[in-house]
């Protein structure tokens, strides 16, 4: 007769507030030194947008964007900027704790942590914060060759900025590690990663003005939070209200941006939904052994 040994994790030997803090500090320094001693991941997450932000600027150096309504002049090179910050949140929130964890679950990593760990909150936890510190750090950087190189304006709502830059880099990581369960292997992961990030960016407006995306790209694009990511900061940051403006042909008609009430909206309850939907997936598929392939 044949018996099956199941291999569970012993609980901690001390599983106290101070233990739970300890292994997410461990767990937050082993992430974010991957991190920056990654080149592939600093370039596409660091260097990749601040060159497309100087070369769309360059390349439409003192062109308008066409909007009516209001009497804000904005530079493309401003928009394009701005934009790509949905970019950055993506590459150092959703990219870089879905691929780290694919990577180190593969390898072995991820359980050797987990069993070191005082609990599985607190590694999970080391993930979201070096996720959380890389997403802001790189759009601190974007933002400040921005504002060095294509005289990006001073922030209109900077309160509202931050805001954004947060929640955005929040909802990113939550994403993220939803999404690194239904990564099949390390090798798979730049595929499943790098692929729908780019469609994003075009689907949601963020390498080209919205109203030259066609209306069926422009409405699948509405239904994930990039696009409402990306308008957010601009609006933030410019005075100008694009969440609500209103696409007539060749122009853009928006209002002044009022503060954080702008942020209200169709954006604002499907980034809530993504992160509900997110919280709940990562809870209930979330993965620590590589799958067995047969």
């Amino acid at each position: 007769m044949t018996t099956t040994t199941q291999h569970r994790r012993p609980a901690p030997a001390h599983s106290s507030p101070r233990s739970f803090m300890i292994t997410i500090s461990a767990q937050f320094r082993l992430q974010c030194l991957g991190f920056f001693r990654n080149s592939r991941s600093l370039f596409f997450t660091v260097a990749f947008p601040i060159a497309l932000a100087l070369l769309f600027g360059i390349a439409n150096e003192h062109e308008s964007m066409p909007f009516q309504g209001t009497s804000t002049t904005v530079e493309y090179a401003s928009w394009t900027a701005l934009g790509l910050s949905a970019y950055v949140l993506l590459m150092g929130g959703f990219v870089k704790v879905a691929g780290d964890i694919a990577s180190q679950r593969e390898s072995g990593l991820l359980k050797r942590i987990r069993l070191r760990g005082s609990s599985d909150a607190a590694v999970l936890a080391g993930y979201v914060l070096a996720g959380l510190l890389v997403s802001i750090v790189c759009l601190v950087l974007l933002l400040a060759a921005s504002v060095l190189f294509l005289k990006l304006p001073a922030p209109v709502h900077p309160g509202g900025v931050i805001l954004v830059g947060l929640g955005g880099a929040i909802l990113c990581t939550t994403i993220g590690l939803a999404y690194s369960a239904f990564i099949p292997s390390a090798e798979a992961s730049q595929m499943l990663l790098l692929v729908p990030t780019l469609i994003l960016m075009f689907l949601s407006g963020v390498f080209e003005p919205d109203w030259l995306v066609p209306d069926t790209l422009r409405d699948i694009g509405s239904f994930f939070p990039v696009q409402y990511l990306a308008d957010a900061a601009r609006s933030q940051w410019l005075g100008v209200d694009l969440i609500h403006s209103t696409i007539n042909g060749d122009s853009v008609t928006v209002g002044s941006a009022q503060g954080l009430s702008i942020l209200v909206g169709h954006g604002l309850w499907v980034c809530l939904a993504w992160f509900v939907v997110s919280l709940v997936a990562a809870v209930r598929f979330f993965r620590w052994d590589a799958r067995v392939s047969r």
